[in-house]
């Protein structure tokens, strides 16, 4: 039986007799889209009230729904940050927790099957050893405690652009090279969560996943005829080795892979691995941020030798999910950073030079 996720994705791409359905939904679709341009009007119009914090606060979003690599963009600039000096905070929705107190997810705690924080938040805390990441339901709230309890000079917000009871000084809108604009039309009728005229309010583009020998120019001329002030931001994930849940690593090349996942964008990770040079036997599709249970790794393993593959080879966010059965299988997964391209160097200027005049303000408060 086809997965409701699976569905979605044939009609977002018109697939067959999916496209009919995808055509009925347009009206709803353009619904939807004047419900979420009337939200921002009114946040940004100052009808809704805001949390404003004393502290620079840095959105990280999109505006189509699935994976487009929000959160290594996230990563990525509180590593940068941090090597400037800059003490920096994360803040992620936890999707594991549909009420509730935010809270300190870098802090070790005893976990099992009903508190885990969700795969992004287990992610963002194992990667990022310098900063604090908190969590919560409701991340204006988690903000909050982040400023109370670490006082940074930065807090990044991951996946925020909808977010918008939470005032920020950046809004940075990460975007995919292959479909910067999604389908053109709004869900449930393709993939987009907002009219492209929300892209209006951005200041940073950042163009994601741009393939070897392409550029992202044409995007960026294409960007400016709905925001001429915004900068840009290119990047492309870039294959390390292969980590080994128990311990190790290998070299790519020339492995045969089962690979696996649970994320937004399946297709965009079978081509980092065969960019890799890994022969990829078959990818098996989990909906994102899937919950894996012990009876899926063994069908995963069972399918493994029965492809003739190596290894069985997931992402990175998946990983964090099976670690304690991870080292009775044979399986691994693909490191992947980011080569960034772009004015990259100015927006962490902009970013640093709010940050630093913010300190220097509440410095001069106190004298």
């Amino acid at each position: 039986m086809t997965r409701p996720d699976g569905i979605f994705r044939a009609v977002a791409a018109r697939r067959g007799a999916w496209g009919l359905l995808g055509r009925l939904l347009y009206p709803l679709g353009a619904l939807y889209g004047f419900g979420a341009w009337l939200r921002r009007r009114a946040w940004e119009a100052g009808i809704l009230g805001r949390v404003r914090l004393p502290v620079t606060v840095v959105s990280v979003g999109n505006i189509e729904v699935g994976g487009v690599g929000k959160t290594p963009v996230t990563a990525w600039l509180a590593s940068r940050l941090n090597e400037a000096g800059l003490s920096v905070a994360v803040v992620a929705r936890d999707l594991n927790r549909s009420s509730g107190e935010p809270y300190n997810a870098s802090r070790p705690f005893r976990s099992n099957r009903r508190n885990t924080p969700s795969d992004e938040v287990l992610l963002l805390a194992r990667t990022l050893p310098f900063a604090k990441v908190y969590a919560g339901p409701d991340k204006s709230r988690a903000a909050a405690l982040a400023l109370e309890d670490s006082a940074p000079d930065v807090i990044l917000v991951d996946d925020g652009f909808q977010h918008l009871r939470l005032a920020r000084d950046l809004d940075i809108v990460v975007m995919d090279f292959d479909h910067p604009f999604g389908t053109g039309v709004v869900i449930p009728s393709g993939t987009l969560r907002e009219f492209p005229s929300a892209l209006r309010s951005a200041d940073w583009f950042w163009v994601n996943r741009v393939g070897p020998g392409r550029s992202g120019e044409w995007i960026g001329r294409a960007l400016s005829v709905l925001n001429w002030r915004a900068g840009l931001v290119t990047s492309r994930p870039s294959a390390g080795k292969l980590e080994l849940l128990c311990g190790g690593t290998v070299e790519p090349g020339g492995m045969r892979v089962l690979a696996f996942c649970g994320i937004g964008s399946p297709s965009g990770f079978r081509r980092t691995l065969e960019e890799a040079g890994c022969t990829v036997c078959d990818l098996v599709e989990f909906p994102d941020h899937h919950d894996y249970a012990p009876g899926d790794l063994s069908r995963l393993e069972a399918d493994r030798i029965a492809a003739g593959a190596d290894l069985l080879v997931t992402t990175e966010k998946d990983a964090v999910k099976i670690d304690r059965q991870g080292p009775a299988l044979n399986a691994g997964f693909l490191k992947v950073a980011l080569e960034v391209d772009g004015d990259w160097k100015r927006l962490l200027d902009d970013i640093a030079a709010m940050a630093r005049g913010r300190r220097r303000g509440a410095d001069d408060s106190q004298m």
